[in-house]
C-alpha cells in the first residue's frame, strides 16, 4: 500500500504546486511569479502550506492563512486545495483537510472555506468531510 506524507511546503516545491494549479484552473502565474507568491507567503507566520506526497511526488496542496476581522475572532480559511485528477478518492484531500484542522486547533482557531457555488463536487467533499453552510454571500470587486 503507498503511503501519503503530509509535510510543509518548501521553496523548491513552486513548480508542483503550480502544476497542480493549473490543471484545477487556477489563473496561471507566470513561473517568476507563481515563486515568488510562494516565497512570500512561506515567509509569513500568517500563511501555512501543506504538501500531500505520494512516492516522492507532490499529489495535492492546501493554502491555509489566518484571516483577521477587527469586530469577530480570527480564524484559519482555506485559501486553496487541489489534488492530482488521478488520485482523488484516495482519501488525499481529507488528509490534507485534516492536518490543516490540526494546524488550526493549535492556534486556538476554527477553520474555514470558501467555494464556490458552481463548484457542486467540491461542495459535496466538503460536506461530506463535516464541513457545514455558514452562510452565503456575493463577492465584489472594485473597477480596475
Amino acid at each position: 500500500m503507498q503511503q501519503i506524507i503530509i509535510r510543509y511546503a518548501e521553496q523548491s516545491d513552486w513548480s508542483a504546486i503550480q502544476d497542480l494549479s493549473a490543471a484545477l484552473g487556477y489563473s496561471a502565474l507566470s513561473d517568476l511569479a507563481a515563486a515568488a507568491n510562494l516565497e512570500v507567503i512561506l515567509q509569513s507566520e500568517q500563511h501555512q502550506v501543506l504538501l500531500a506526497e505520494l512516492d516522492g511526488l507532490v499529489v495535492g496542496w492546501l493554502h491555509l492563512l489566518v484571516s483577521q476581522r477587527i469586530a469577530s475572532p480570527f480564524f484559519a480559511e482555506i485559501g486553496g486545495l487541489a489534488v492530482d485528477a488521478s488520485q482523488r478518492r484516495q482519501g488525499i484531500g481529507r488528509r490534507l483537510l485534516e492536518a490543516a484542522g490540526l494546524w488550526a486547533g493549535s492556534q486556538g482557531m476554527t477553520l474555514r472555506v470558501r467555494c464556490n457555488n458552481e463548484r457542486e463536487a467540491t461542495l459535496a467533499f466538503y460536506r461530506a468531510c463535516g464541513y457545514s453552510d455558514l452562510k452565503t454571500q456575493c463577492v465584489l470587486q472594485a473597477p480596475a
